[in-house]
């Protein structure tokens, strides 16, 4: 049986987010297209954020027009 969510990066973020330091997992997955399989999901309860590729590419390069 496959692991829904892989638990090693959303340990991963967890455990280096700091008040300092924040760990975004980034995926292709979104709530809406995979409700219950999907990172989103796993990173929502344990308190990780994440976002898909798109939204990291106009967060890495403002200046860039991602979408």
């Amino acid at each position: 049986m496959q692991n829904r969510v892989d638990p090693y990066v959303v340990a991963l973020a967890k455990s280096e987010t700091s008040l300092i330091n924040e760990c975004i997992v980034v995926c292709k997955e979104t709530m809406i297209s995979r409700p219950n399989r999907n990172p989103p999901v796993a990173c929502k309860h344990f308190g990780v954020k994440s976002i898909n590729v798109t939204k990291m590419l106009a967060r890495e390069f403002p200046n860039e027009e991602w979408e």
